[in-house]
């Protein structure tokens, strides 16, 4: 085995040919785990306070079996300032996990764990927040070790759509959701979803849909654009992931006016249902659901497998939902006499009972 760790800009621009053919391989192949995304994120959100820390792991011959993208930052939340390894994005992402090619799991976990081990100062804190449970074991086996702390606590989990169906085959399947499609439009004549998937025409989806969206009970509290910076990183985002045809922007229309808006990703046989949006003036027949099953009908028969909610939002769609995927948040701390000083120390603060 063969470890490298890449700590500047340069270097983690040279990584993307193999960081994307590893991406197809990995056990949990994620359009948030992406190299599109991960340096996206950084560059928007984290450059300014912190440097890469990206470690890959080859086999004899010069494969890469293993690769997982943090940054190294100081703690400002830590009495002493520990140097905190956490994803290189950490903002706008789900069930983020190392990208391991499938069937190198303990390998990949050993190798990391021995390179963190002779990392010396290079790190007080490794954080790895809603890692996916099937990884839980092999990251345990590898670092129970006495160099290293491990902790782990139950994370969120994400709820997913079957895709294999056919549409009518679904559709069939829930008679709610049947009336209501059937009642809007009825209700609402006219309809249609506008489709932006091109490079040419991504920036102009995306325009309306932030239209949609400083329209609906998002906006200025979560969204692609929250706020300026958040804009910035989801316009740059969806011009890098559109020349790989992994993103699409869909506008529901009444006539001329855009009235609900969605975003979805796609990587491999998985589609990414990230963002929704729909204009708070025409929730009474609920633009935004009535979107979500036009997206089924386009995605359904397609060869895709699965739709993926993603953690938070999404819960409203449990009726339409088989697939859950679980995570755990795990914590993994170097054993330096300091780092047991500060735990004595916060057990002694702990109130009383």
């Amino acid at each position: 085995m063969a470890i490298d760790l890449v700590t500047d800009e340069d270097a983690l621009l040279r990584l993307e040919n193999d960081w994307e053919s590893l991406l197809a391989d990995s056990a949990h192949p994620s359009i948030f785990m992406s190299f599109d995304y991960q340096y996206a994120g950084w560059k928007t959100f984290h450059r300014p306070h912190s440097e890469p820390f990206v470690v890959s792991v080859r086999d004899a011959r010069g494969g890469l079996i293993g690769l997982v993208p943090f940054r190294s930052s100081r703690d400002r939340g830590s009495w002493v300032r520990w140097r905190s390894l956490t994803y290189l994005a950490s903002f706008e992402i789900d069930r983020p996990a190392p990208l391991i090619r499938l069937g190198s799991e303990a390998e990949f976990w050993a190798a990391l764990q021995r390179f963190l081990a002779d990392a010396g100062g290079g790190w007080d804190v490794l954080r790895m927040p809603e890692l996916p449970a099937d990884q839980v074991a092999a990251a345990l086996a590898a670092f129970s070790s006495p160099r290293q702390r491990f902790t782990a606590s139950p994370g969120p989990s994400a709820i997913g759509v079957d895709l294999r169906p056919s549409w009518d085959e679904f559709i069939g399947q829930h008679r709610n959701l049947r009336k209501h499609v059937r009642g809007v439009e009825r209700k609402v004549p006219g309809l249609d979803v506008w489709l932006y998937d091109d490079p040419s025409r991504i920036l102009e989806g995306f325009a309306l849909f932030t239209e949609v969206e400083s329209r609906s009970w998002k906006a200025g509290k979560v969204g692609v654009s929250k706020d300026a910076r958040h804009t910035e990183f989801y316009r740059d985002l969806l011009q890098r992931l559109v020349r790989r045809k992994r993103v699409a922007v869909r506008i529901l229309a009444a006539g001329d006016q855009p009235v609900a808006g969605d975003i979805t990703y796609t990587l491999g046989r998985r589609v990414f249902f990230h963002h929704g949006t729909y204009d708070q003036a025409y929730a009474d027949w609920s633009p935004g659901t009535f979107l979500t099953c036009r997206l089924f009908q386009d995605y359904m028969d397609c060869g895709y497998d699965s739709g993926d909610f993603l953690c938070g939002f999404a819960d409203y769609m449990r009726p339409w939902c088989t697939i859950e995927w679980h995570t755990t948040n795990v914590m993994i701390t170097r054993e330096s006499g300091l780092m047991r000083l500060s735990r004595l120390a916060q057990r002694l603060k702990a109130p009383r009972s």
